[in-house]
């Protein structure tokens, strides 16, 4: 089975359950359901990767060693982009806007939660598409990226390649979209069930 490089951003002040929830959905897949948890890996092969091999300090002060940098992490198949604090200046950072238009060119998909959007757009990967963000940044990307059909009172907004997530816990029911697009409803609820996370889309058996 080739794995799926998942690459998961992170940054200064990023939200930790935006990168940390569609983690463990990630690392909870398992495809054959004959099989005991323990004894299969994910298809997802996920990478942590910040601008520098270094310690990150997320919102609340958890600090994170990332697994790759910009120039050493495999080119990404599913990108996903987390939100926080830290996108209101990360925005400015060219480096990492540049390096997400890069890698986004070669994903399959891409994906943000919550203010991670902000980062997409100024990426120009939202331009012309519509997208949403967390509930209080609404009125504030609409104002800032008016070329963005920006919604509200959803979840997540899939256009083409290109998934985004309302705030925080909502990560969490992207990323099991993101498995059940990929490899099937069933599969995703098996992962919400591991996880123990109910969901109308993803009842218990």
């Amino acid at each position: 089975m080739e794995r799926i490089t998942t690459a998961v951003v992170l940054f200064r002040h990023a939200e930790l359950l935006d990168f940390a929830g569609p983690i463990n959905v990630f690392t909870a897949v398992r495809l054959d359901p004959t099989q005991s948890w323990n004894e299969t890996e994910s298809p997802f092969d996920v990478w942590t990767v910040a601008e520098r091999r270094e310690p990150v300090e997320t919102w609340g002060g958890t600090l994170l060693l990332p697994r790759a940098s910009f120039e050493d992490v495999p080119p990404p198949r599913l990108l996903v982009v987390p939100g926080g604090w830290g996108t209101r200046s990360e925005v400015h950072n060219k480096r990492l806007v540049r390096w997400l238009r890069e890698a986004a060119r070669g994903a399959d998909l891409v994906t943000s939660v919550c203010t991670g959007s902000f980062l997409l757009a100024q990426a120009g990967l939202l331009a012309g598409k519509s997208a949403t963000t967390h509930w209080a940044s609404i009125e504030r990307m609409r104002k800032t990226f008016s070329d963005i059909d920006v919604r509200e009172e959803t979840a997540y907004v899939e256009d083409g390649n290109v998934i985004t997530s309302a705030g925080i816990l909502n990560g969490v029911q992207l990323a099991l979209y993101v498995v059940e697009r990929l490899f099937g409803k069933d599969t995703a609820r098996r992962a919400a069930r591991h996880l123990e996370f109910d969901l109308p889309a993803y009842p218990r058996p």
